[in-house]
């Protein structure tokens, strides 16, 4: 079993390291395992999700030779997003209406959307922003433009695609 874990606050991480016989464990974060075994020890990492997108270690496993001594060997592994997000940004909206928007995506991803929101943990690729007109108090508003194609490229920066509502209607008051 491993003892006086020495952690730093980091992204999350799920590796596994193992060893000697008593020298297996779980490890999440940056750490350094004092009074191991001297042996081989095997370091696997595996995918994680965090804030709603995934990510992917690199390398996934990996041997580290533990020797007698008060320096630690080093072992490290490097975590990518794996996935995207896409930021929809919707003005125009009257008050106490909503927006008719949806988005489609690889995979069959298939999402509405009524006001302005991120959407995280998408597969990279090509989505489509629909927006339909809106109806609120005997008025109508149009959306622009009505269909748009946005990259959502793997990593943290949010592609973005922007609708804007507009009236496009008016009144008339008839005295007689």
């Amino acid at each position: 079993a491993f003892s006086d874990c020495l952690c730093s606050p980091r992204s999350p991480a799920a590796l596994t390291v193992a060893g000697p016989p008593g020298s297996e464990g779980a490890v999440s974060r940056d750490t350094t395992l004092t009074g191991l075994v001297p042996g081989a020890y095997l370091v696997a990492a595996a995918s994680v999700q965090a804030s709603g997108n995934g990510y992917n270690p690199q390398p996934v496993s990996q041997s580290a030779t533990v020797v007698a001594s008060e320096s630690p060997t080093a072992a490290s592994v490097a975590y990518a997003q794996v996935t995207g997000s896409l930021s929809v940004v919707i003005t125009g909206v009257p008050s106490g209406g909503s927006a008719a928007v949806s988005v489609a995506g690889p995979g069959g991803y298939a999402r509405s959307v009524t006001a302005s929101e991120t959407l995280d943990g998408l597969t990279p690729g090509t989505y489509t922003i629909a927006a339909a007109a809106i109806s609120s108090g005997g008025h109508t508003w149009s959306a622009a433009p009505a269909t748009q194609q946005v990259t959502v490229p793997a990593g943290a920066a949010p592609a973005t695609g922007s609708v804007n509502y507009t009236l496009t209607t008016g009144a008339l008051t008839v005295t007689v």
